[in-house]
């Protein structure tokens, strides 16, 4: 049996147009039945910390396959 688990990743982005601002990124890590670990990361997804919460939940409550994680986000902004 694998485990899927989300999580937020808070970053600072610095840019030359709108200057230094927090945005929010999405990371599943998926541990398989022999241990070995796979992670993913999407950055800058979004810098609303609800919205990037509600993604969260909602992906560990429906248990998303990590294969669909960037359509999904994709989908979803």
């Amino acid at each position: 049996m694998k485990s899927i688990n989300y999580k937020i990743i808070e970053e600072t982005i610095h840019s030359e147009e709108f200057g230094e601002y927090n945005t929010f990124g999405l990371q599943v890590e998926e541990i398989t039945n022999n241990d070995q670990c796979e992670i993913h990361i999407l950055h800058d997804v979004t810098t609303n910390k609800d919205a990037a919460t509600e993604m969260v939940r909602l992906f560990n409550e429906e248990q998303l396959e990590a294969i669909h994680f960037e359509e999904v986000v994709q989908d979803m902004i």
